[in-house]
């Protein structure tokens, strides 16, 4: 059954689709010059001096830690609530993650849980704009750099969003950005690596291209084939042009849902840090403390029930099969991730989202919490932890 409401899905217009039979009609279907204008663009857009294309936002991640000489037994701080590419791209490079527990308010890394990581000498720390959040991004820089310790930072859900008059894609040693079609613009496949660092710019420039040097014949270092294709690239210049607009239909969305589901004793919302904006990649709202994943995978079974699809964002990544065994002994205690994850529920959300669908999947969401909390009210094992915002 196909959902009447999804997720996500991009706002694709008539520029866009022109865009790329261009590209079609052309000689040139591999990396060429509109891939390189969008990553100029971003890099501009990021304040940065370089931008290098990418096949994803993870493909960037991996060649920045590559770039930097992360390897085999070195070790990564990664947050524990996020999207597992950040830890995958640190694996793929034979590192060890250090997973640090999240904000509870912000959902972006505590910083008291990074400088305890600090303490284990990793290479460098990687965090996100957790859907689109840039709030503590700043703070974080200023850690990382007192402890010389490279930050990356994974802008992948945040272009556009700005905190204390400085883009996302401005922070730490280079920045990563991915384009994937549920992002707020998208390439379909894609990533731009932004730095102020030209050596490193060069390093990944060659690494994503089988390893060549500045001349393209001589091999100089092993590497991947992590490039961009033109008909991306035209793809994104075209989203670029529309970047603000598409940013203030997503920001009216998320205006909607806060003022629809405010009242609503059984939810956390979105928090918005003065001094920022958000560029939202997801509004993603969390059932109080005092119930479970149980709670909530029920919410979402019955809101697909009703032809509207929710998500879980994000899963505790030291908690998912896949990495459960493979963290750090005792390095990992992450217990604000791990309660908060098994409450989460992403909403639809996407430029163009009408009032009226808002209205049809706010008024589904409480009446699906509703059913599912009075079926396990009297349960006390289905009572957790209460962690929640002071």
């Amino acid at each position: 059954m196909s959902n009447a409401i999804p997720l996500a899905k991009p706002s694709l217009s008539e520029v866009e689709r022109q865009a790329v039979l261009d590209v079609l009609r052309s000689p040139v279907l591999a990396s060429g010059p509109r891939v390189e204008q969008f990553a100029k663009s971003v890099a501009e857009l990021s304040q940065r001096n370089s931008g290098i294309p990418c096949s994803s936002g993870t493909a960037g991640l991996t060649l920045v830690l590559a770039a930097l000489g992360i390897g085999a037994g070195d070790k990564v701080v990664v947050p524990a609530f996020g999207f597992v590419a950040m830890a995958n791209a640190v694996w793929s490079l034979g590192a060890t993650p250090l997973f640090a527990d999240c904000d509870p308010r912000t959902l972006n890394v505590d910083l008291n849980s990074v400088a305890k990581l600090l303490e284990l000498k990793p290479r460098a720390v990687l965090a996100a704009e957790t859907f689109g959040n840039p709030a503590g991004m700043p703070e974080l820089e200023a850690l990382c750099a007192a402890h010389e310790i490279p930050l990356v930072e994974d802008a992948c859900e945040g272009i556009g969003g700005r905190i204390s008059g400085r883009p996302v894609g401005g922070f730490g040693r280079a920045s990563v950005f991915g384009f994937y079609p549920n992002k707020q613009i998208t390439t379909g496949e894609g990533g731009v690596i932004v730095t102020d660092d030209t050596r490193l710019a060069e390093r990944c420039r060659s690494l994503a291209n089988h390893g060549r040097g500045e001349d393209g014949s001589t091999f100089v270092r092993p590497g991947w084939n992590f490039r961009l294709d033109e008909m991306s690239g035209a793809l994104g210049n075209a989203q670029l042009s529309r970047l603000d607009e598409i940013l203030d239909q997503r920001e009216a969305v998320a205006a909607q849902y806060t003022a629809r589901l405010s009242g609503n004793i059984e939810l956390v919302l979105p928090s918005v840090e003065k001094a920022s904006r958000p560029s939202w990649f997801a509004y993603c709202v969390r059932l109080t403390g005092r119930w479970n994943a149980t709670v909530r995978d029920e919410v979402i079974q019955a809101m697909a029930g009703h032809e509207i699809s929710c998500a879980k964002y994000f899963p505790s990544i030291p908690q998912t099969p896949a990495w459960q065994g493979r963290c750090e002994p005792n390095a990992n205690n992450t217990p604000v991730a791990d309660s908060i994850s098994g409450r989460t529920i992403a909403l639809p959300f996407y430029a163009g989202l009408s009032s009226q669908e808002i209205d049809l999947v706010c008024q589904s969401l409480e009446l699906m919490i509703e059913r599912a909390t009075f079926r396990h009210r009297a349960s006390p094992t289905d009572q957790v932890d209460g962690i929640e915002p002071s």
